[in-house]
């Protein structure tokens, strides 16, 4: 696990940004596309967690097509960060493969995932 990954973990969403801004286009997306032991990325993660502020941090930092490469990625279980809801129990957010997400209140947390 990198120090994004845990930025990501806690919603450090300054440290986030400022990593982010700090690097390349091309090394940006390595290590967004960086896995823990779950293959989980940095997005999948933040979306996992609640965290919207980091989400858009993340989402905000990509290109076009960088943003469809992260949002296909699949951890160990087969989910995008698509298909991560929140398990902080305060809001679900699904990414979507434009720069939106949609953050709804906990009563929504029964729909399917995409």
């Amino acid at each position: 696990m990198t120090a994004q990954h845990e930025a990501a973990d806690r919603e450090e969403d300054e440290m986030t940004t400022t990593i982010l801004s700090s690097l390349q286009s091309s090394d940006r997306l390595k290590l967004l596309k960086m896995r823990d032991v779950g293959l989980r990325t940095l997005l999948h993660r933040a979306a996992q967690r609640g965290h919207t502020k980091s989400v858009k941090a993340i989402l905000n930092s990509l290109t076009e097509d960088q943003l469809k490469q992260l949002t296909a990625e699949e951890d160990i279980n087969g989910k995008t960060a698509s298909g991560m809801s929140s398990t902080s129990g305060k809001t679900h957010i699904l990414v979507c493969r434009s720069r939106s997400m949609i953050v709804a209140p906990e009563k929504f947390k029964s729909m399917p995932s995409l």
